[in-house]
């Protein structure tokens, strides 16, 4: 699309005008703005009506004063919201996932730009299938089931998931245009605000600073190809007879001192490969991954194998942890 010169100065116009109410503290009338900005008084009217009719800015009815409207402050302030997770006390893992969010929002906005609407397309489909349902909210289905409602895990859990949701059906709203506003009407209120579509709802911001990100995803590239080995592992135990679950099995993991070091600095590793336990061992070429079956007990409440069953006494059929959350 290309604007002529006419379009290109009342855009210009626009946003001067929109810059000078900033400056004013979001409160001017007309003959202000207009001097401000060298305009004719006529003009500065023609602009604030055209502005006022999209909701850019509004009136006020007693001093005829013009502000700024809902729609820029809140876009203000999406432009300035930056996620700090060095001060935010969630799990790594959740961390890790809104890094992959904020790359997400990044890719998609440069693919809206360049109109490679196919590209928009490809990036949510494999962040829906390779992120989210093969790795995050796998690992994530236990917290949610099994961790206690108010536990700062499973809230974690939520806020990142009610994050994604809000960036995403954003991300679709302009190529999918019904589904999304069918989607934002069905969100609880408290993630739409008093925001009546999705299509005035602003482009999702999720910033996070690279020096935090970039050592999440440099750890989490390695869990991952290592958790490919461990899931083909489990697949050949599972077909051999050897286990039935993935929680069944307790996974010998052989790998180079590099990996094995990135492996054991993260917590809850058996959580992350959804297994029973884990074993590292380093000083190897390749990753080499043995299965046999856990030890310890199933847990009639989380369905995963521990040792510690029946260690709490006014719980003695659950696992530790289960016994934690049922004794609140």
């Amino acid at each position: 699309m290309t604007l002529d010169g006419n379009a290109v100065r009342s855009v210009d116009r626009a946003a001067s005008l929109l810059l000078a109410l900033g400056d004013c503290h979001g409160d001017a009338g007309v003959t202000e703005l207009a001097r401000r900005l060298g305009l004719h008084k006529s003009t500065a009217s023609r602009l604030l009506a055209t502005l006022e009719k999209r909701g850019l800015v509004e009136q006020d009815e007693e001093s005829g004063k013009y502000r700024l409207g809902l729609i820029v402050i809140r876009l203000a302030e999406r432009a300035e919201r930056t996620l700090d997770l060095r001060s935010i006390a969630m799990p790594e893992l959740d961390r890790y996932a809104l890094v992959t969010l904020s790359d997400l929002v990044r890719d998609v906005t440069v693919a809206y730009d360049e109109w490679r609407f196919h590209a928009v397309y490809r990036l949510l489909y494999e962040y829906c299938g390779a992120d989210l349902s093969s790795f995050y909210l796998d690992v994530l289905k236990d917290r949610l089931y099994a961790d206690a409602p108010d536990s700062l895990g499973r809230r974690s859990a939520q806020t990142v998931l009610a994050t994604m949701l809000g960036a995403m059906v954003r991300m679709v709203a302009p190529i999918l245009t019904f589904t999304s506003e069918e989607i934002w009407q069905v969100m609880p209120e408290a993630l739409r605000g008093d925001i009546v579509s999705v299509q005035l709802a602003g482009w999702p911001e999720v910033t996070i600073d690279e020096a935090v990100a970039a050592p999440l995803r440099d750890a989490y590239a390695v869990v991952r190809a290592v958790r490919e080995d461990v899931t083909k592992a489990l697949e050949d135990a599972r077909t051999a007879g050897l286990v039935g679950k993935s929680q069944e099995a307790a996974v010998a993991i052989g790998a180079s001192d590099e990996a094995v070091a990135v492996l054991a600095a993260r917590p809850a590793l058996a959580d992350l490969f959804i297994v029973a336990q884990v074993s590292l061992r380093g000083g190897a070429e390749a990753v080499a991954v043995e299965i046999a079956r856990a030890e310890g007990g199933k847990c009639p409440r989380c369905w995963n194998i521990r040792t510690d069953i029946g260690s709490v006494p006014a719980h003695p059929d659950v696992c530790g942890r289960c016994a934690a959350v049922l004794g609140r």
